[in-house]
């Protein structure tokens, strides 16, 4: 008996659209602390492809009967590339890289060169921290090499920066 894989795709928020097992091709590479990669080829009126879209989650599982195996996750991550060919019938080619190449992703947190690195609610942010932890953010008073600072003047500071 032959080996089964069955493809789940998620949008981009994780809301579960379709289960499938249509496709024409898939292939898989795994690698251990590194990112793996998934390529599946759809055929052009498969039902899938109106949710394959860039950002959307995928999942594969693989059942192998034969030898015993139950239904696991091979691979599970996030679509990156979508190729369309056109010709007597049309293809629709899905790259998708695991989980693991969010982490590296780079990420750029503060402009080069700053040195001042401290995060300040601004007053837009602040409006949307919940009453209870208020208090333990910017209305209680830091205490910062023996200077105490109150709202005000941590307002100040953030105008001039």
């Amino acid at each position: 008996m032959a080996i089964n894989y069955t493809v789940i795709l998620y949008n981009s928020t994780g809301t579960k659209q379709l289960y499938s097992d249509g496709f024409l091709d898939i292939t898989m590479s795994r690698a251990v602390n590194g990112i793996d990669l998934l390529r599946m080829v759809y055929g052009g009126d498969n039902v899938a492809v109106q949710y394959l879209t860039y950002g959307s989650i995928v999942e594969v599982y693989r059942e192998d009967r034969a030898a015993g195996i139950a239904y696991y996750r091979e691979f599970a991550g996030i679509i990156r590339m979508i190729d369309t060919v056109i010709s007597d019938t049309t293809l629709v080619t899905v790259q998708a890289v695991g989980f693991n190449a969010l982490l590296a992703d780079r990420i750029v947190a503060w402009k080069a060169g700053v040195s001042n690195r401290i995060f300040l609610p601004t007053d837009a942010t602040y409006q949307l921290i919940p009453d209870s932890n208020k208090a333990a953010t910017v209305q209680k008073k830091v205490s910062t090499n023996g200077q105490k600072f109150d709202q005000s003047k941590l307002r100040a500071i953030r105008k001039a920066e």
